[in-house]
C-alpha cells in the first residue's frame, strides 16, 4: 500500500488529498490556530528542499501558514449541505 504524501497541517484543517477549490476557499475563509500555522510553516520550509522543486504543496502551505482569510464569494456564506 502506497502513501500519499499530504501536508499534516492541511489534514488538520479538514483537507484531504483532491480537495476542491471550494473546499480550499472554504478552509481559507475560516481563521486558523496559530498550531495550524505554525506547523504549515514548518512544512513549508521542508518543501524547500530541492527534492520537492516542483511541489504544488509549496503554494498551497504559504497560504496557510499566513494569519489573512479570504471572504467566500458568496454572500449568503458558507454553501449549505446537500440535502
Amino acid at each position: 500500500m502506497s502513501s500519499v504524501r499530504f501536508p499534516e497541517s492541511m489534514r488538520m484543517v479538514g483537507l484531504e488529498p483532491g480537495f476542491t477549490r471550494q473546499q480550499w476557499d472554504i478552509v481559507m475563509s475560516i481563521p486558523r490556530s496559530s498550531e495550524v500555522r505554525t506547523l504549515a510553516y514548518q512544512e513549508w520550509l521542508a518543501e524547500q528542499d530541492p527534492k520537492y522543486e516542483n511541489s504544488i504543496w509549496r503554494w498551497y502551505l504559504s497560504y496557510l501558514h499566513g494569519s489573512g482569510t479570504v471572504p467566500l464569494y458568496k454572500k449568503q456564506g458558507l454553501p449549505q449541505p446537500p440535502k
